[in-house]
């Protein structure tokens, strides 16, 4: 079978609750990769960053998952 390249991502942060439920559910189907806010930018969707540049940090999740975070 083919193996599925999986992004995921989100407003509320990466140490959203359900983010990690969602990861550990695709595994099955695929590499999963996290890449969201380093904190909760919820109905945040129109903020834009025009002046400063955007940091891309490893995090650990629950259960040792490492992945990344994006700083605004």
């Amino acid at each position: 079978g083919v193996c599925m390249n999986i992004l995921i991502t989100n407003d509320d942060g990466y140490a959203a609750p359900g983010l990690l439920i969602l990861k550990q559910t695709l595994d099955a189907v695929g590499t999963v990769m996290i890449v969201a806010p380093d904190q909760n930018w919820s109905a945040g969707g129109h903020v834009k960053t025009m002046h400063k540049p955007l940091r891309l940090t490893e995090v650990q999740l629950a259960a040792g998952v490492g992945h990344r975070a994006i700083s605004q």
